[in-house]
């Protein structure tokens, strides 16, 4: 039996694509494989799954926080319109937020953005939201505890 290898030559940009596809799946493999390397179970996956979204909402909950804070560490000069629009943003990732675990985060800096809205329009001291905040940082660093 023969084995006609000549059309491989003819095909070049065949065998590019499939090498280039071959790395993918490789890179892929590497990125998804666990450490230590092992064959997940369903619950197991889903268990990663839940850790590395819960990672993932914990960051942008820090990083809202910190937009307060820097917000207040303008102090008087900030514009109540520029706080609104932040404070909406930080309100839609408060609401899309899933992570049961992060409860008790959210609802600190719910806290904190209403005592910075408070403030922004002159219902609530600058120390009652300079606190709030302070303590919606502490409580996300700190994973609630």
């Amino acid at each position: 039996m023969e084995i006609d290898l000549s059309i491989l030559k003819r095909n070049e940009l065949a065998i590019a694509i499939i090498v280039l596809c071959f790395a993918a799946v490789v890179g892929l493999g590497k990125v998804f494989t666990p450490d230590p390397v092992r064959v997940l179970s369903w619950q197991e996956w889903q268990v990663r799954k839940v850790t590395r979204q819960e990672s993932s909402e914990r960051r942008v909950l820090a990083a809202d926080v910190n937009q307060l804070a820097d917000i207040l560490n303008a102090g008087a000069s900030e514009n109540p319109a520029r706080v609104q629009i932040v404070g909406q943003s930080i309100q839609r990732d408060i609401d899309i937020g899933s992570a049961e675990s992060l409860a008790d985060e959210r609802a600190a800096l719910q806290a904190a953005l209403d005592a910075t809205w408070g403030w922004s329009i002159g219902n609530q001291s600058y120390n009652a939201a300079v606190a709030a905040t302070l303590q919606a940082q502490e409580h996300i660093a700190n994973g609630g505890n």
